[in-house]
């Protein structure tokens, strides 16, 4: 596989077509998951939209799941060019979507094929992009007074803390470089006699 990368935050544009608005949206893609929390995310804001379409490219494991959907376009015409612009930029762990508000004007496929295209590209366009690491991300749950222990292996490893809850315990999603998954699960186990066991989530 070539380089990758990611998107360093949320992408947005507008574009108009014969009277048709077409908003762009483009986020970050951890998991399967996000796909769902986008969607919800949008149909509310959007909930008068006549489209929502979009296409991902999401890395899970060793292959790059890929998917795109027209949502009531004619076949090809949307979620296809989505898509294209995600391989053309080399995106990965990344969906866009576009919102289109038809204007009363019939574009043609190859019209339609140009504005999802057009909006999709303009919303990352200007997006700084960071190089892709593989990684993998653990589930770690411990004590308040371990965080200083677990910070610094994080720290040690370069590890990214993705999201955390706080209850009885700290529950933190964790990302590190999947090259060293192994050392990292060792590294935390020996700190902590034994006492913390990550979980593998991806």
């Amino acid at each position: 596989m070539s380089e990758q990368f990611i998107l360093s935050r949320d992408g947005f544009s507008e574009f108009r077509a014969k009277g048709s608005v077409f908003y762009g949206r483009g986020f970050i893609l951890e998991d399967h998951a996000g796909i769902k929390r986008y969607q919800q995310k949008l149909h509310e804001k959007f909930s008068d939209a006549t489209h929502i379409c979009y296409a991902y490219r999401l890395a899970v494991n060793e292959r790059v799941d890929e998917f795109t959907t027209d949502a009531g376009e004619p076949g090809g015409s949307a979620g296809r060019p989505i898509l294209s612009v995600l391989r053309r930029e080399n995106l990965i762990n990344s969906i866009i979507f576009v919102i289109r508000y038809f204007g009363g004007t019939k574009l043609g496929i190859p019209g339609l094929i140009e504005a999802y295209g057009t909006a999709a590209a303009k919303a990352v366009e200007k997006v700084p992009k960071r190089l892709w690491v593989p990684s993998v991300v653990y589930t770690l749950t411990y004590r308040y007074d371990q965080q200083p222990l677990v910070k610094s292996v994080i720290r040690e490893f370069y590890g990214e803390i993705l999201h955390q809850s706080f209850g009885e315990f700290v529950v933190a999603h964790i990302r590190i470089d999947y090259k060293n998954e192994a050392e990292f699960i060792a590294r935390i186990r020996d700190k902590s006699s034994g006492t913390l066991q990550p979980k593998k989530i991806i």
